[in-house]
């Protein structure tokens, strides 16, 4: 089975990248390297881009790279696919320290920033 061959919210253990040259390398350095564990989040209305979540973070890749990415299906996923903020913000998809809540000023929206 083909990572771009999963269900939405399934999850999947990446058994081999296929592909050649430079798409390889750049898959393998964005964390899907074999035995990772990933999870389809959501897919566009016409199937391409996917959002993935993988080694605690969302990754959006294009359907023609999935099909380079050979997968395990999962039974149960193991939890390492949530990624949250501490103050719990639906927007906001950085790590715990990674992130915070700026105060309302002048009459704008709340806005984030990440710390230095």
């Amino acid at each position: 089975m083909f990572l771009h061959q999963l269900a939405i919210d399934q999850c999947a253990r990446i058994v081999r990248v296929h592909g050649k040259g430079e798409l390889r390398r750049r898959l393998l350095d964005m964390g899907l390297t074999p035995g990772t564990t990933v999870k389809l989040v959501r897919m566009a209305p016409l199937g391409d881009p996917m959002q993935l979540c993988l080694r605690g973070y969302k990754l959006s890749l294009r359907r023609e790279a999935a099909r380079d990415i050979e997968v395990e299906p999962l039974s149960a996923c193991a939890g390492t696919c949530t990624v949250a903020c501490a103050h719990r913000t639906p927007g906001c998809w950085q790590g715990d320290t990674d992130c915070v809540r700026r105060e309302r000023g002048s009459g704008r929206r709340w806005r984030w920033r990440r710390k230095n």
